[in-house]
């Protein structure tokens, strides 16, 4: 990677669950990646009910990554019972830990996040923007959609240009991860992947 010119954004995933010795022991095994790889992220969610246990585990989760020289990066997604932009500054607030909030724009699109709860948003909470398109929906299954249906930016039906235009209206100008999750397009070799990929993305954002 220092070869090519190239840094770790974020390492993941990192499952929080009511399972607070389990999700221990997964940070500590991701903190350990990120820290070989100079990651300054861990990309987390949530898995199952918002409790106390849930909440205690990212407590804890958050300092044992902390020692790794990582943040968490909490992504919402609509179909958990973290949702929206509201959902995971509520739940970082509550554990009382130093991480960041992840937009992805399928999930913005599909959430009931409006476009007031994108420029409530302030630059010190989000961690980075996840950028992906998609087209007309095929079906009711989400969790399908989204993982198996995405499209290059701007070969879909996402409004990525008013996306964009909210977040570097803000001023920012930091990294964006471009997560295309496709069954198409994991045919497609790594190099060509990297490349369109990112004459797709990098035109919305220069």
């Amino acid at each position: 990677m220092a070869d090519a010119g190239l840094r770790c954004l974020e390492v993941q995933p990192l499952v929080i669950t009511a399972d607070v010795a389990t999700t221990r022991r997964d940070a500590a095994r991701v903190g350990e990646i990120a820290a070989a790889l100079r990651a300054p992220w861990i990309q987390s969610g949530l898995n199952g009910e918002l409790d106390d246990d849930a909440v205690q585990a990212l407590r804890e989760s958050a300092g044992i990554v902390s020692g790794h020289g990582a943040r968490l990066a909490l992504e919402y997604l609509p179909f958990t019972p973290i949702r929206t932009i509201a959902d995971t500054r509520d739940l970082i607030a509550r554990a009382g830990v130093d991480a960041r909030i992840v937009v992805d724009t399928w999930h913005f699109f599909h959430g009931p996040d409006d476009w007031e709860a994108l420029e409530s948003l302030s630059l010190s909470e989000l961690a980075y923007p996840q950028f992906d398109d998609h087209p007309e929906l095929s079906s009711d299954d989400l969790m399908y959609e989204t993982t198996q249906r995405r499209v290059l930016p701007g070969d879909g039906v996402l409004d990525l240009k008013r996306f964009c235009a909210v977040l570097r209206a803000k001023g920012y100008r930091g990294p964006v991860s471009v997560e295309i999750l496709s069954a198409e397009m994991r045919a497609w070799t790594p190099e060509d992947f990297a490349r369109r990929v990112y004459a797709a993305a990098a035109p919305f954002w220069s």
